[in-house]
């Protein structure tokens, strides 16, 4: 079939304008659910956030879900840190 300039697709092989596409790897994905609980540190969070999840695989999205403020788990359990406790969940791509 001619192109618009006149030449064929076989003319342009010959000539080496025309590629073939990339062969694609044989790589298997998978998606995974994942709810995990992080203790935040002071400071930024969106750093922590990404860290944490990196450990599992790439996050495809992910969302806060929960948060227990400084010392909300009670006098009596031992979480006097002053650290917040976010709840996590995200869907990861995974090899």
């Amino acid at each position: 079939m001619p192109s618009i300039n006149g030449s064929s697709a076989s003319s342009s092989r010959e000539q080496g304008f025309w590629k073939p596409a990339a062969r694609l790897s044989a790589v298997s994905m998978r998606l995974e659910a994942l709810e995990i609980w992080l203790e935040a540190a002071p400071g930024p969070l969106l750093p922590q956030l990404l860290a944490a999840l990196a450990h599992h695989g790439e996050p495809l999205r992910w969302s806060v879900t929960a948060v227990e403020p400084q010392g909300a788990a009670g006098a009596g359990s031992g979480h006097q840190s002053g650290r917040r406790r976010l709840r996590l969940e995200a869907i990861m791509l995974c090899s």
